[in-house]
């Protein structure tokens, strides 16, 4: 017996005894939960604002930072008082942190993704803790707020949401939808029915049997909204086409960062990809320079979310960019339905000031 096929049948062993137990396990806490919740047996908090949550059901990234800036961005323009509500992971800070425009903000407080966000919209209040419904609780500032956005904020059900809007990544392997441990689903695929908008995201590295699997449970349509993610440059594009180019990540989809920027027509020579939420250090910088040596590359091109953490550790001369997401939805008049339903919200919950 080949060690691949006696590897492959511990496997398959590991997963009937181990793994369909704490699946089914998963599948009863979970459900019973919701039930609860969907009976009005467990406790939920309202907030003094109208909440909108941006979330997914799997473990990983599916494209919500760019929708969460996306958002802020243009309810900020209007003049909208905004507050923003995250977990703040890999912030070191334990304690609740709430942030007025214009106060110091550090990784240490709010973690990389909250500290990108705030890079992008400067104006944007914000709440940072381990339970959403706590740290909302305990907001002073939200009840001269207009709107509440919570990041990751679909499982999070004793917080009260006037609009769940969710989003699919069609590039992962249908598996991935399985309930954890199987696969990396944190509830049924059913729990979508709570969602009042069900984006797709990455559609055009779609898995076919993923896409197939959701459209033939009518989860998706040729009707569902699509988000699609550009990559912006400083620098001309057409400067950096002609570069052999070192990427540099710690995100949650690497690979979706990568075929993004192959996909603006540059050359990449080698991808370093560090964990999700990775800290850089000190010889980061130097690291890079060895990667762009070996490598034979002449840059490198990191994300925002990676270069928050990175930057105070780059020497001038080194060679980097910093990729910005832009987002697209297909069809283009989803963008103008989605902000209307949110500033109707708004109007429905005038704030007395």
């Amino acid at each position: 017996m080949s060690k691949a096929l006696s590897g492959r049948h511990l496997a398959e062993f590991l997963t009937v005894v181990i793994g369909w137990p704490l699946y089914l396990l998963t599948y009863s806490l979970v459900a019973a939960r919701n039930l609860l919740y969907n009976k009005n047996k467990l406790k939920t908090v309202r907030a003094p604002a109208p909440v909108v949550s941006v979330g997914n059901i799997t473990f990983g990234g599916t494209g919500k930072t760019p929708l969460i800036v996306w958002l802020l961005e243009r309810l900020t323009k209007r003049g909208l008082r905004v507050g923003y509500v995250s977990r703040g992971y890999s912030r070191s800070v334990k304690q609740d942190i709430y942030l007025a425009p214009g106060d110091l903000i550090s990784l240490e407080q709010v973690g990389d993704e909250a500290l990108e966000i705030h890079s992008r919209v400067p104006s944007v209040y914000m709440a940072i803790g381990d339970s959403k419904s706590d740290i909302v609780s305990g907001w002073s500032a939200a009840k001269s707020l207009d709107l509440i956005l919570v990041d990751d904020g679909f499982q999070h059900r004793r917080l009260q949401r006037d609009i769940d809007i969710v989003l699919l990544d069609l590039s992962v392997p249908w598996s991935d939808y399985w309930l954890f441990p199987l696969g990396r689903s944190r509830e049924p695929i059913s729990s979508l029915n709570r969602a009042k908008y069900v984006i797709a995201t990455k559609a055009e590295t779609a898995h076919p049997d993923t896409a197939y699997q959701l459209e033939s449970r009518g989860i998706i349509n040729e009707k569902t909204p699509r988000a699609e993610y550009q990559v912006l440059f400083a620098e001309e594009q057409s400067s950096i086409m002609n570069k052999k180019v070192l990427l540099v990540s710690g995100i949650g989809n690497p690979t979706q960062f990568e075929q993004s920027v192959k996909n603006a027509q540059i050359k990449v020579v080698y991808h370093k990809i560090f964990k999700d939420h990775y800290r850089y250090g000190v010889d980061s910088g130097s690291e890079i320079k060895r990667l762009l040596r070996l490598h034979g590359a002449d840059m490198a091109i990191t994300t925002e979310k990676d270069w928050a953490k990175l930057k105070d550790f780059c020497s001038e001369d080194l060679p980097i960019s910093v990729a910005r997401v832009q987002l697209a939805f297909v069809p283009p008049n989803f963008a103008e339905t989605l902000i209307n339903d949110v500033c109707s919200l708004i109007e429905q919950n005038p704030v007395s000031r």
